[in-house]
């Protein structure tokens, strides 16, 4: 028994020396790898126009009138319209004919199927009863710019729809060169928003990310 119990103390303290050592090891390890790389963005502050493109169009309203195509085969504001009859749908082109159109809609985190048919206005023009928009464009400030990658983030928040308040979903955009001329006060009953009066001239970067968090590109 005294035998067994001087054995087990032995195996005890050699683990704990080999726990010990192992720990040693790794802190010298460490010690001696070189330092993680440092990565260097520079703070902007610099104004930078911005064009986005839907991905597909965004119903922004409906008509009032009775026999709205559009709220009649269900579609709603906010909806994200991106196929038309199976095709892709990126513009806020004109409906030709008036033979029913099959509907791939996008409402919220789910995607519907409609019918819909267009009627014909008092111009001779097809029409769905529905205001819709594919792109937006304005003015923003850069956050940071990373000299390395050539990426940046800018404005800290996302950009979303003046009608919906709902985040625009991006297919393409860009970040062009700008210069303001001026601020003013908005309209009356609009105190809290600025209107600038400013001029763009070239694009210089991509946007590529549209997110709550502001848009990032290249």
């Amino acid at each position: 028994m005294y035998e067994t119990r001087k054995t087990s103390t032995i195996r005890r303290s050699a683990g704990w020396l080999l726990a010990v050592v192992f720990a040693l090891s790794l802190c010298w390890q460490q010690a001696l790898a070189s330092p993680a790389e440092e990565k260097t963005v520079i703070p902007l502050g610099k104004a930078v126009g911005i064009k986005l493109f839907a991905d597909g169009v965004l119903v922004v309203g409906l008509t009032e009138n009775s026999d709205c195509p559009a709220r009649q085969c269900g579609l709603r504001e906010g909806d994200i319209i991106t196929a038309v009859s199976g095709r892709h749908i990126s513009t806020t082109e004109q409906t030709n004919g008036g033979e029913p159109l099959a509907l791939t809609v996008h409402r919220g985190q789910r995607t519907l199927s409609m019918t819909v048919c267009p009627v014909q206005n008092s111009g001779g023009t097809w029409q769905l009863g529905a205001w819709i928009r594919d792109s937006m464009a304005g003015i923003g400030t850069l956050t940071y710019y990373d000299p390395s990658t050539g990426q940046y983030g800018a404005l800290g928040h996302g950009i979303t729809d003046v009608d919906t308040a709902q985040l625009m979903p991006l297919s393409s955009g860009s970040i062009m060169e700008t210069t303001v001329k001026a601020v003013k006060k908005g309209v009356k009953g609009d105190p809290g928003e600025l209107k600038g009066d400013f001029s763009v001239q070239r694009d210089v970067g991509t946007v590529t990310v549209n997110s709550d968090g502001g848009i990032f590109g290249t």
